[in-house]
């Protein structure tokens, strides 16, 4: 989605950033006893999200990024597009977004 407005605004910047795994504290919600290995994983490999977000407010103060659209991984690095992010794709999301909005609208 965010290429499709990209192309439509293209002075503007879209960035569309994967995270990665973030100690969110979304075990709290789980089972017990998905809850502690949840746990364990988190401690082990996750962000905390003031990490995380240090490097998703990089991102947003790039000079490099003012413009455009970017893919950005959990490091705010540009990453290559997946086999998803094709033209045909592209144009089903936009239309999908837009005749949503339309709907939405006559609502």
């Amino acid at each position: 989605m965010t290429q499709a407005f990209s192309e439509h605004a293209p002075d503007a910047s879209f960035m569309h950033a994967s995270p990665g795994f973030v100690n969110t504290g979304l075990a709290k919600q789980l089972p017990g006893y998905l809850r502690v290995p949840f746990k364990g994983l988190a401690a082990l490999f996750a962000r905390t999200p003031e990490t995380c977000g240090k490097y998703m407010v990089s991102a947003l103060l790039n000079d490099d990024y003012a413009k455009g659209w970017k893919l950005l991984n959990q490091n705010a690095v540009v990453m290559s597009k997946t086999k998803y992010h094709t033209e045909e794709l592209k144009d089903i999301v936009w239309k999908h977004t837009l005749q949503t909005i339309e709907d939405v609208m006559k609502q």
